[in-house]
């Protein structure tokens, strides 16, 4: 005796199927029928009883809204994402497996994973190419079958934002000021397929884009509504239809790059080892010129930095000496990069002191020590001098030049 029954008995609808079934499960004993049709009873009972809550959507519904409902309502069980969402739809409507589809990008593309996850990255960029936000609404309303036929220009878009990148000296995720501009140069890179000089003239282009990302609050806030313009704005100067300045990211009165009236901004900047856009964007300078550790040399790559720590250039324990609060040691423009072990054996020592220090130590001298320094985009006799509030001045001075720089689209290098 198993002691089970069909799940359809418990039918509140249907008195009569579940007292038949008693009757032939007992085999003539009555006592036998009666205790089961109790249990079966009183589990109709519970079902017949239970509140099941519904939320009515009218038939003219559109899908995207229908879908959307539904994910925010769902948050008793394993929660969805917009992702998961299209994942199904592209698969009900083509028969391909988003899933499937991310992966060969992981395996065409693997150095895409050191700025984004491609999972992440798909959805904005696709999202653009169809003219629509880059966010959850955008997603839900999204041409699926058209994503696959995107498919191979999308990849490629990602593998030229990649080179990109590389070539900026954006190293990786834990460098990047911002993670909301990768859909955009995707999606710009992937429609444009020009002659040498056209893709050279589009680098220049997403130079200026980037920079100007970096160092203006254009994607401060409404972050997705800003990208689907500016999306929409470079298209249109790529076409001719439109001069640059016409590109929001590009309006030097709503979102003007550092100068000597805002300087402050770069004084102020904090530790760029937090996610903080601005600080971020200073580091990134520093690495420009190839960041050579200052005792071993090896130059900054992705692979390098792992090994590289947030070291002061005027450390903690001196400037307190010098009576300067430890809060103003943190500010990126008292930061570089250097490795562990670099870190370790300058410790806390006077920058004067650990600069003869490394200058004895090299085979090649001061000069040697001076070139290392200013691929970090750091000045040897200003650091040794000693005045930390001068130093930051200068510092300031030249991080606004190179702004200034990039932001026309000339690939500064300190």
């Amino acid at each position: 005796m198993r002691n089970i029954f069909p799940v359809n008995l418990l039918n509140p609808d249907d008195e009569i199927i579940y007292k038949d079934w008693a009757k032939i499960a007992s085999n003539g004993d009555k006592d036998i029928e009666i205790e089961i049709r109790d249990i079966i009873s009183s589990l109709r009972a519970k079902v017949a009883n239970f509140q099941i809550p519904f939320f009515y959507l009218e038939p003219t519904t559109k899908k995207h809204v229908a879908i959307e409902v539904f994910i925010k309502l769902n948050t008793r069980y394993v929660s969805l994402t917009a992702f998961d969402i299209v994942v199904a739809q592209i698969e009900e409507a083509t028969g391909k497996s988003l899933h499937d589809l991310v992966e060969t990008i992981t395996g065409n593309i693997p150095e895409l994973i050191n700025y984004e996850y491609p999972s992440n990255l798909v959805l904005p960029s696709a999202a653009l190419l169809q003219d629509k936000q880059p966010n959850e609404r955008g997603y839900l309303s999204l041409d699926f079958p058209r994503i696959v036929d995107d498919w191979k220009i999308i990849v490629k878009g990602m593998r030229d934002l990649v080179e990109f990148l590389k070539e900026e000296m954006v190293i990786d995720w834990w460098r990047l000021p911002t993670t909301t501009i990768l859909p955009l140069i995707t999606a710009i890179f992937a429609e444009n397929n020009g002659s040498p000089h056209e893709k050279g003239n589009l680098r220049i282009l997403l130079r200026k884009y980037l920079w100007r990302a970096f160092f203006t609050n254009r994607y401060d806030r409404a972050a997705s509504t800003a990208i689907l313009q500016d999306y929409r704005a470079i298209k249109k100067f790529i076409a001719g239809e439109i001069v640059e300045n016409e590109i929001p990211c590009f309006d030097e009165i709503y979102h003007p790059i550092p100068n000597y009236d805002n300087k402050d901004m770069l004084l102020q900047a904090r530790w760029p080892k937090y996610k903080d856009r601005l600080a971020r964007a200073i580091l990134l300078l520093s690495l420009r010129g190839g960041a050579e550790d200052i005792a071993d040399s090896t130059r900054i790559s992705a692979i390098s930095v792992k090994a590289r720590e947030y070291h002061h250039l005027y450390p903690i324990a001196w400037l307190k000496q010098e009576g300067i609060e430890e809060s103003e040691a943190y500010r990126s423009l008292n930061c570089i990069l250097v490795s562990w072990k670099t870190n370790r054996q300058i410790s806390a020592k006077e920058p004067v002191k650990y600069l003869i220090e490394s200058c004895e130590a090299s085979v090649l001298g001061e000069d040697e020590i001076r070139r290392r320094l200013k691929t970090h985009f750091i000045d040897f006799d200003l650091l040794a001098a000693g005045n930390y509030g001068a130093f930051l001045q200068k510092r300031a001075d030249d991080c606004l030049e190179a702004v200034n720089n990039l932001c026309k689209g000339n690939a500064w290098k300190p």
